[in-house]
């Protein structure tokens, strides 16, 4: 099937429909699209020992991450024949890590320094993840190149802030020794990396976890969301919009547009419950104070006084962030022209300028 995949490439410039996966067959169209020749034999290209000092150095915190990553995951595969491999945004390999013989079956082309990117090795799963950012796994005579056709290869990508490729982390065997969930592992292990990164970049800032369960909170399925200290959103993971789908992209929006909560006040909730704690012993009576719960009969009456007050917080918050521009006040909360104006004259306190 791969040959004659191969050889109706060659003669007719397009990969048949019925051979492997999408994913697979655009990246042999790109491929062929370039130049590659189906029957061909890839390049080994390397960089020089200074570049790839430079390289390492430029992805430092990335890759103390991704090491120790890497040594997580090497003991989940091990006894498998896995090479595991930290490579950059380019597909060029910075670490690796050998498991059993495989090292003898594939001597120098993933040791670092060597350029694993699509144009020069065809289709590989490292190569097709620095082209779309999504996990790929390649298997055997997937491969564009007959010479790795003796591979398979599961991997996936460390996204960054604004979702920029950070680097990628590949685990490759021989194709006897294919493990279906090896691709599973490799992405589990990219999600770590990026949630570190992710509290290193806002070490400073305020950070909330969501799950529609509690008992996921603070594992890889968290949605997380950073805050500067005025409590506008500086930054949220891949997992947040599967919780919050309207939170918009590229918009300046402040915590309290997000959960109609007063970012403040919350702010100061866990300062003080932060204090008492920190201040020895603590009991019950101690933290319901500090919640200041109200009494059951009015706690419905509280808090519905207390939403009415936050939307018309936020109302005025856009009022002044769009300089009294009704129609951009509609579009950035998603509600009418009409409602703006019905809330901004429930507020009392906006002259509107119409």
């Amino acid at each position: 099937m791969r040959e004659n995949a191969r050889s109706f490439l060659a003669h007719e410039g397009t990969v048949p429909t019925r051979f492997s996966s999408s994913e697979i067959r655009s990246s042999w169209q790109r491929c062929f699209d370039i130049g590659l020749d189906p029957f061909g034999h890839p390049e080994q290209i390397q960089i020089s020992a200074t570049a790839l000092k430079n390289r390492r150095e430029e992805k430092g915190l990335v890759r103390r991450q991704a090491k120790l990553e890497m040594k997580n995951l090497h003991r989940q595969i091990a006894g498998s024949n896995f090479i595991i491999i930290f490579a950059d945004s380019d597909g060029v390999i910075l670490d690796r890590i050998v498991d059993g013989s495989i090292a003898t079956n594939n001597p120098g082309r993933t040791l670092p320094d060597f350029i694993w990117q699509e144009e020069i090795n065809g289709t590989n799963a490292l190569g097709m993840v620095a082209v779309s950012r999504k996990p790929a796994i390649v298997h055997g005579g997937e491969h564009y190149f007959k010479a790795y056709a003796d591979l398979t290869c599961a991997a996936a990508p460390i996204l960054g802030r604004n979702r920029e490729l950070a680097g990628i982390i590949d685990a490759t065997s021989d194709c006897r020794s294919r493990q279906r969930h090896t691709l599973a592992l490799v992405t589990m292990s990219c999600i770590t990396i990026e949630n570190g990164l992710f509290r290193d970049r806002h070490k400073d800032n305020s950070i909330f976890e969501l799950h529609n369960r509690r008992e996921f909170l603070g594992t890889l399925q968290s949605a997380m969301l950073a805050f500067n200290e005025d409590g506008y959103l500086e930054e949220s993971n891949g997992r947040a919009r599967l919780y919050l789908p309207d939170l918009p992209v590229g918009v300046k929006i402040h915590f309290d547009e997000i959960f109609r909560t007063p970012f403040r006040e919350l702010k100061g909730l866990l300062t003080r419950l932060l204090i008492t704690f920190e201040s020895g012993r603590v009991c019950a009576e101690d933290i319901q104070k500090i919640l200041s719960v109200p009494p059951a009969d009015t706690a419905a009456e509280t808090q519905t006084k207390n939403l009415a007050d936050r939307e018309l917080e936020i109302i005025r918050a856009a009022y002044e962030r769009n300089s009294g521009n009704i129609s951009a006040i509609a579009r950035e909360l998603g509600i009418s022209r009409n409602t703006v104006y019905k809330k901004l004259k429930e507020a009392r306190k906006i002259r509107l300028d119409v």
